[in-house]
């Protein structure tokens, strides 16, 4: 039940975040060439609009992402303990390395 609450505001959301766009984009059914849709950005509310959504579904997240993981980067390289202590230390750090190594190529 709980995963069809959280699929169905998924689905929500997605679906509000997008209805701006059946009032911004424009139909051209195409006389002599195939319809299209334009959507002009020229005033300053679907310019807003689209740097919002930009902003919240892209830029957002990724620099999320970027920090998580360089959080969690740092937490594998920084400790050399076996959490359940039944490796030793050089082969989990090395195991901890090499997990670094292959998130972030380049990194070595």
């Amino acid at each position: 039940m709980r995963a069809l609450l959280i699929v169905g505001g998924v689905w929500f959301f997605g679906t509000l975040i997008t209805c701006p766009l059946l009032v911004i984009a424009q139909f051209d059914p195409g006389k002599d060439s195939a319809p299209t849709c334009f959507t002009y950005v020229n005033t300053f509310w679907p310019s807003f609009y689209f740097t919002t959504v930009i902003s919240l579904l892209y830029i957002i997240p990724l620099v999320m992402l970027i920090v998580i993981y360089c959080v969690i980067s740092s937490h594998l390289v920084a400790t050399p303990y076996s959490l359940q202590g039944r490796q030793s230390e050089n082969s989990n750090l090395r195991a901890r390395k090499q997990v670094v190594a292959e998130s972030f190529p380049g990194s070595n």
